[in-house]
């Protein structure tokens, strides 16, 4: 069985996310977007180390490999972060109205 979080599980009514009440904790924009830029934030950790581990003469990663994958991280990091400003932007100018289906107005 493949193991799936439960934040890319099928909520049943065709919107994803927790289908438990009260547990929509990742569905906020602005929780999201603060992991999403911890994660940027790793990505870019990760090509530094890349980066000052470069005159390490007992490594066994050719110099274009590492170049790619310090490239690779900055790119990503860079795509994720982006996106993650922009959900916080976005999760602080709009209210979303609660779902029909929620009687309580939690998602």
């Amino acid at each position: 069985m493949i193991f799936l979080p439960a934040i890319f599980l099928p909520r049943g009514d065709g919107r994803g996310g927790l289908s438990v009440k009260g547990c929509g904790g990742l569905n906020q924009g602005k929780s999201r977007a603060s992991l999403m830029g911890i994660a940027a934030a790793y990505l870019l950790y990760l090509a530094y180390e890349l980066l000052k581990g470069r005159a390490d003469p007992n490594t066994t990663m050719a110099p274009i490999v590492r170049f790619g994958f310090i490239a690779l991280f900055v790119i990503a990091a860079a795509a994720i972060g982006y996106y993650a400003v922009t959900l916080w932007r976005k999760s602080g100018n709009t209210r979303e109205a609660p779902h029909k289906d929620d009687e309580d107005g939690i998602k």
